[in-house]
């Protein structure tokens, strides 16, 4: 009975939930067909986006596999992912409640931060976060040495959900430099490695071509892939050899458009980080560098056995915090002139920005003023992001900008269907005295035709302590005003920097008075957005932001340098 199931659960219909009811009493609790339900039901969910008969398949093996911990955190970000936000936050509790050791009460703790975060409770989020801190403190301070190993795979994300609720990379960034030694140790005892010492290059050959390894498991359609093609197509191959290495992720589009090519070898990896680790090794990798940085569970593993002599981490998050880590990629203004004094990485600053794209595929727009009932002459504001990103004091800005501003309105775009978002929306506006009819939320659209309809906007408003990245990207290249709140932790100054290095410094806001000064200027007066809007056009055949060749030359200048100072150490 148990081959029949394994063979017919990938099928994607209701009698396979039936079936699968019915078979319970003739199967037996073998880890051989958990592993398989784990790996259809995440496969159906997130690649083919069907999380509704993942949740179905999850729900339906529950009763088999009661005390599975992989099971049901599996069916928390199915229920996430099907926006059944109260279903995931009662199973949150439910697994806090029953968690008896630190590392699953912080790691309980944890999908409660998150699963609040995604449903827009922000009354919740306080006491949640602070109560969260403490975990990770008594979890940091008791050192345990045996942790559920679905909570070591997840370690190094565990600071994630903080940075969406506050700023401040002085307290939490040590604290994810602790949880990242922590990692690293305990991982390679695990496993019971043995570290293998590099061969030293001579140190007069500091000129030798080199052998640059990209890891990631985002080389598709994602942001990652989407911001690091260019780099990866414009490396100058008489100096350097290019390795991708694909961790567990799908071949799409993306993928063969812009990947399969240019590099002189391409590995696809399993979850396997043993034999990633062991790849590495046989290619000679001189540097290599983590693009999902502090975002990939899958990645983190292979990073921490250090593969390379040199390991980077760039682009896809904040620095990941393991000390196998030798440089963080930055540039003059993502995180601020002391921020080396918190940071376990040696902070490597680029001359200009820290990523540098040629443009963006552009689809015909298909969302026009008179299809929301918008006259021609009205200032429209957007803002493009997750619910997770949409703080509240952030929403009260918003409005108070809008009820500044005479015949305008918000859109808001990347949260469809989301009905906790919109009342937190509506009462935040009533509260400021905003009538909702001025605020619409956009349906999801393909990624090109979404980048079009960005053209209706006359100001894009960003969010805090969590901006935008590739969203920001998008609003310049499309030539739209910005305002953006600047912090100082890593994910609170991407706008900045991206602005800086578009030539842009109208919207640039130091405090909540300023971003609302910004946003009401920006929207009275027309003159001013045309201004921004010139620069930015003029700023596509200037701006170092736009000229990904030659950022790739400065990115390979930093890749000989730190070879160079590898091999006079």
């Amino acid at each position: 009975m148990e081959r029949v199931v394994i063979a017919v659960i990938p099928y994607t219909h209701k009698y396979t939930i039936e079936l699968v009811r019915l078979s319970l009493p003739y199967l037996s609790n073998s880890l051989k067909l958990l592993d398989h339900i784990l790996k259809i039901t995440r496969q159906v969910a997130f690649q083919k986006k069907l999380p509704l008969y993942s949740v179905d398949l999850a729900e339906a093996f529950l009763p088999l596999y009661p005390e599975s911990w992989y099971l049901q955190v599996n069916l928390f970000w199915f229920y996430i992912s099907s926006d059944d936000y109260d279903k995931a936050i009662n199973l949150a509790n439910k697994l806090k409640k029953k968690s008896q050791t630190i590392d699953l009460k912080m790691f309980s703790q944890s999908l409660l931060f998150n699963g609040s975060l995604r449903s827009s409770k922000w009354n919740d989020i306080p006491s949640i976060c602070q109560e969260y801190k403490h975990l990770i403190r008594e979890f940091i301070e008791q050192n345990p040495q045996d942790i559920h190993p679905l909570v070591r795979e997840n370690l190094l994300t565990v600071m994630n959900p903080i940075s969406y609720y506050e700023d401040n990379p002085k307290e939490n960034r040590p604290l994810l430099s602790h949880i990242g030694s922590f990692f690293q140790t305990t991982y390679k005892e695990m496993l019971g490695f043995q570290e293998e010492s590099f061969d030293k290059p001579r140190e007069d050959n500091p000129d030798k071509k080199l052998k640059i390894g990209y890891i990631s498991q985002s080389l598709k359609s994602h942001p990652v892939g989407f911001l690091s093609r260019w780099t990866i197509n414009y490396h100058n191959r008489e100096q350097f050899d290019i390795h991708l290495y694909m961790v567990s992720q799908p071949v799409d589009e993306i993928t063969q458009q812009w990947f399969s090519n240019p590099a002189d070898k391409i590995y696809h990896a399993t979850a396997d980080s043993l034999a990633t680790y062991r790849k590495i090794k046989e290619d000679n990798i001189d540097i290599l560098v983590d693009l999902d940085s502090g975002t990939g569970a899958i990645v983190a593993p292979v990073i921490a056995l250090k593969p390379a002599p040199i390991q980077v981490n760039w682009l896809g998050f904040d620095g990941s915090g393991l000390p196998a880590v030798d440089y963080l990629l930055a540039d003059p203004y993502v995180l601020p002139e002391n921020a080396q004094e918190y940071y376990q990485e040696k902070i490597w600053r680029l001359p200009d920005a820290f990523v540098a794209v040629d443009g963006f595929e552009i689809a015909v727009p298909t969302l026009r003023r008179e299809d929301l009932g918008i006259n021609n002459d009205a200032v429209i504001y957007l803002s493009s992001q997750t619910a997770i990103k949409r703080n509240p004091a952030m929403i009260r800005l918003q409005m108070q900008i809008l009820k500044s501003v005479p015949n305008s309105y918000f859109l808001i775009q990347g949260v469809a269907d989301d009905n906790s978002l919109w009342d937190l929306f509506c009462q935040i506006a009533a509260e400021v005295g905003v009538e909702t009819n001025r605020i619409k939320m956009l349906p999801i659209y393909q990624t090109e035709t979404y980048r079009a309809n960005l053209a209706i906007a006359d100001v894009v408003l960003d969010t805090y302590p969590f901006n935008g990245g590739t969203t920001t990207l998008e609003t310049l290249w499309m030539g739209i005003p910005l305002v953006v709140k600047v912090g100082q932790q890593w994910s609170s100054r991407n706008g900045y920097t991206l602005m800086m290095n578009a030539g842009i410094t109208e919207g640039i806001a130091w405090s909540d008075e300023e971003y609302v000064q910004w946003g009401i200027k920006l929207g009275l007066d027309k003159n001013l957005r045309e201004e921004v809007r010139w620069k930015l056009r003029k700023s596509r055949h200037t701006s170092p932001l736009w000229n990904a060749k030659q950022f790739t030359r400065d990115l390979e200048t930093a890749y000989q340098q730190m070879w160079n100072i590898y091999c006079q150490s």
